[in-house]
């Protein structure tokens, strides 16, 4: 049997991180509260969208520290990322919240995984620690669980 790498696969994944995405969500929430919420982060910018099942969706956008991007990717283990299942536990059973990481690499397909909101994931925790820090940053809306 021959292996062989096809134009623009890497044969090892990239553990170089261009992108996270934070998402924490609670199913068993009022529709006119803010329930999910979605924090991107790039190299240079921090954007939390927080969304309603009746309300516009509330945008808030930052730069990042100077540093920042650095110790968020230094936090992350991209081979213990990759080594974890898609799913951890039992995210969001009796509304207890769920939180998801996305990781997208410079090469090689993004790695994700979905767990029990509040959870420290043996692996990512250094990562989440700092995810965290930067979420607790943005002012909160008034209303629903992400409040």
């Amino acid at each position: 049997m021959v292996a062989v790498a096809t134009c623009g696969s890497p044969s090892t994944p990239s553990a170089q991180p261009v992108a996270f995405t934070s998402t924490v969500s609670f199913g068993f929430c009022a529709p006119s509260l803010y329930c999910t919420s979605r924090l991107e982060l790039s190299e240079q910018r921090a954007t939390l969208t927080y969304e309603s099942g009746q309300q516009a969706p509330l945008v808030k956008r930052r730069d990042l520290e100077p540093g920042e991007w650095q110790r968020l990717v230094a936090a992350l283990d991209a081979t213990r990322l990759r080594a974890l299942p898609s799913r951890i536990g039992c995210p969001d059973c009796a509304d207890g919240g769920a939180e998801t990481l996305t990781v997208a690499f410079a090469e090689g397909p993004s790695s994700s995984v979905t767990f029990e909101y509040g959870q420290d994931v043996p692996g990512i925790a250094a990562v989440q620690a700092r995810i965290r820090s930067i979420r607790e940053a943005f002012d909160r809306p008034e209303t629903g669980p992400l409040s």
